[in-house]
C-alpha cells in the first residue's frame, strides 16, 4: 500500500450518483463529522471495536454517542464502518434480517439492496479503510453531502492558513465555499476529481489549490500513482481560488 502519510496531500472524489455514493481518498472520520450539516448524535459500528466502551445488547454491536465519538478519531488503521442513528432506541427494534443486512454492509463494504435502514433512518453509511485512505460514503440526500463537501474544502484552507500564520499576525477568516461552487465541483467529480492540497499556493491576495479530473479509480494506490505522474510531467491549468481577507474585513 502507498504511504498512508500521503493521504492528506490530496483529496480524491468519484461521484456515483446512481448509487447515491461517493468514493473518496483523503477525508478522515474527524473531517467528516466536523463537516456534517447535522451533527452526528450516535453512530452504530458494523463490527467490533475495542476503542468504544458501549455495546448495544440487542445487536451486540458497538456504538458511539456524541460524547464518545472523539474516541474514533484515534482509529487510523483497519476498517471503520458505521451508520448514523438519531434514536438509539430504534436499534432495539431491528429484526434479525435487518441486523444481517447491516453486518453484510460492514463486512463487504456494500449493501445487499440498500445501505439505508427504514428502521434507523440513517442519513449516511460510512465505510472506510485506514481512516480515509479508501472510503465509500452512501448519502440519503445529495444536498447534505454537497454541504459537507464544501465545509470540508473550507476546513482544508483554514488549516493551510493556520500553518502559514505567524505568531502575532492577524487571524484570517476563510469564507465558506458557496453551495453553488460545491455543487459544481460535486457534478465534476462524476469524472473523478482531485484537489492537490499539498500544492496549495498562498500570496497576499489569494490561496489556490490545483484541481483536475483524473478519471474513475477504485484502487487508491493506482490513483495516487497517476496523481504523482501528473505532478511530475504536466503543469496545472485549473485552480480552486479563495480570496484572502482579515477577520475584521476584506
Amino acid at each position: 500500500m502507498a504511504n498512508q502519510d500521503k493521504r492528506k496531500s490530496l483529496f480524491y472524489i468519484l461521484n456515483l450518483q446512481e448509487q447515491q455514493m461517493v468514493l473518496t481518498h483523503g477525508m478522515s472520520f474527524y473531517d467528516f463529522r466536523k463537516a456534517t450539516r447535522f451533527p452526528l448524535k450516535n453512530v452504530l459500528l458494523l463490527k467490533e471495536d475495542s476503542l468504544l466502551p458501549d455495546v448495544n445488547l440487542h445487536t451486540m454491536l458497538p456504538y458511539a454517542t456524541a460524547e464518545t465519538m472523539p474516541l474514533l478519531d484515534k482509529k487510523t488503521e483497519g476498517k471503520m464502518c458505521w451508520v448514523d442513528v438519531d434514536d438509539m432506541e430504534s436499534v432495539n427494534t431491528l429484526t434479525d434480517i435487518d441486523i444481517a443486512h447491516l453486518l453484510f454492509l460492514g463486512h463487504k463494504m456494500g449493501p445487499v439492496r440498500t445501505p439505508f435502514s427504514p428502521v434507523l433512518h440513517n442519513r449516511y453509511a460510512f465505510l472506510s479503510q485506514d481512516d480515509g485512505f479508501y472510503t465509500k460514503i452512501y448519502y440519503q440526500k445529495a444536498t447534505n453531502y454537497i454541504f459537507l463537501f464544501g465545509q470540508f474544502i473550507t476546513s482544508q484552507y483554514a488549516k493551510h492558513l493556520q500553518k502559514k500564520r505567524f505568531l502575532f499576525s492577524q487571524k484570517e477568516v476563510v469564507p465558506a465555499l458557496s453551495i453553488e461552487l460545491a455543487t459544481h465541483l460535486f457534478e465534476l467529480s462524476e469524472d473523478g476529481l482531485v484537489l492537490q492540497f499539498s500544492e496549495t499556493e498562498t500570496n497576499r491576495t489569494y490561496i489556490r489549490t490545483p484541481l483536475w479530473l483524473i478519471g474513475s479509480y477504485s484502487n487508491m494506490d493506482d490513483m495516487l500513482d497517476s496523481a504523482e505522474e501528473k505532478k511530475k510531467t504536466t503543469s496545472y491549468s485549473a485552480y480552486l481560488v479563495f480570496i484572502r481577507r482579515k477577520e475584521n474585513g476584506l
